[in-house]
């Protein structure tokens, strides 16, 4: 395994010569924390609420060079490396099989810098944490499930890489059929959803977890606007191509706090099965559902 991190401003440092790592803890299974009540009369307690906890990553390592001179002037590079202490820092993981996994964090503390004269003058020890408030790990590279009305005979099918299949809806219109997609993840994926118009009162389901985004009745999306729905934790806005936010525009029984693609068990297989409706469409009406897969632990 390959680790490297980098900073806000485009650095990275990969940990190989002269950095050699120690025993790095905190790149399996997150923490998890139960909420429960007991009840008057109860035995035991009951649960109500299961959530994953921030994790911290503990990375120990050395520094070995072939000269005092030498070594200052690591250590003065990473410690500016590490200055943007109030940044994003990405950690990125090679697997042996090429699988790159990554996972956004936040320096916490330790690299205070010790010295030891028995270590020598081209010796230095060191230990860094990072936090990750949101514990699970990523593919950099996104997937796209996309929807799209055809001309001609028409059509509302999905397209990837320039891949896509019909599946009969009308030129004008989707009646929300289901499609169904595949999702390899370990955790749950919050994507962001993008509806280029023209298009009147869209649903976007995912039927295979009950989960709705529906627009009031008769809302449109006028040709050459759209509007996206960002899901990502922390959130959660609707926002229009040129009227701004516009989370009103969905029915309160919208599920904009929790709709997600799903992982299995909970979707069989991963298979997650999204239906999209609206009327008033033509060729140039497009959803697309964009996501990063995403894992418990770097390894999964």
């Amino acid at each position: 395994m390959q680790l490297s991190l980098a900073n806000i401003r485009g650095e990275t440092i990969t940990f190989t010569d002269p950095y050699l790592l120690g025993a790095v803890t905190g790149l399996g299974l997150p923490p998890v924390a139960h909420a429960s009540e007991r009840f008057a009369q109860q035995d035991g307690e009951t649960l109500r609420h299961i959530a994953l906890q921030r994790r911290v990553l503990s990375v120990p390592f050395e520094i070995l060079t072939s000269s005092y001179a030498t070594m200052w002037n690591t250590k003065r590079d990473l410690y500016g490396f590490l200055s943007a202490v109030k940044s994003k820092y990405v950690w990125t993981a090679v697997l042996p099989d090429g699988t790159t996994r990554c996972l956004d964090t936040y320096y916490t503390g330790e690299l205070s810098m010790p010295f030891d004269p028995a270590w020598g003058p081209v010796v230095h020890k060191d230990v860094g944490q990072w936090t990750a408030y949101d514990p699970t790990w990523y593919d950099p590279t996104s997937v796209l499930w996309a929807f799209a009305v055809g001309g001609g005979a028409g059509s509302f099918g999905w397209e990837t890489d320039g891949l896509g299949y019909d599946v009969g809806w009308g030129a004008s219109e989707a009646d929300g059929t289901p499609v169904s997609f595949t999702y390899n993840g370990t955790w749950r994926a919050y994507p962001a959803i993008t509806l280029h118009g023209p298009m009147t009162t869209p649903i976007i389901t995912n039927v295979t977890t009950g989960l709705v985004l529906e627009f009031d009745t008769g809302y449109t999306i006028d040709q050459g606007k759209s509007v996206v729905i960002n899901l990502h934790q922390g959130y959660k806005t609707v926002t229009h191509s040129t009227a701004g936010n516009i989370p009103d525009k969905l029915t309160d029984t919208s599920d904009l706090g929790t709709w997600h693609i799903s992982e299995h068990p909970y979707a069989v297989n991963g298979v997650n099965s999204i239906g999209v409706a609206f009327t008033g469409g033509n060729p140039a009406s497009r959803v697309y559902i964009r996501f990063n897969t995403r894992y418990l632990a770097m390894v999964g």
